[in-house]
């Protein structure tokens, strides 16, 4: 959205609209897909059914757009950053065995599935 909004304690929340580096083509996809057909319960879905760019999806990691995703105590952003490159790295031209080990260690703290 294009919304800002200034909640609870004093924080600004800003609209996807007002992320640097995403495009309006990625975030109309993101929210349209979103209504459509419900929300993303996971990174890996996320991924699935979002097509977008690895800078596009960093930049939303970076603005907190993707904390939905931190669903563990154990988890975090750069956890999360890390799953995120192993998505797009094994898009891109497959994982060696130790980074398919390193992604199921990832898994295991709940980031996806």
């Amino acid at each position: 959205s294009q919304q800002i909004d200034v909640g609870k304690q004093g924080i600004m929340r800003l609209g996807l609209y007002h992320i640097k580096t995403v495009t309006q083509k990625a975030l109309r996809k993101i929210i349209n897909l979103r209504n459509r057909d419900g929300g993303f319960p996971s990174i890996s879905d996320f991924h699935l059914r979002v097509d977008i760019s690895f800078s596009e999806t960093k930049a939303l990691l970076k603005a907190k757009a993707l904390d939905c995703f931190l669903v563990s105590p154990q988890s975090n952003r750069v956890t999360l950053m890390w799953s995120i490159y192993f998505f797009y790295h094994a898009k891109k031209g497959g994982l060696s065995h130790y980074q398919k080990e390193s992604l199921l260690r990832l898994r295991g703290l709940s980031l996806s599935e």
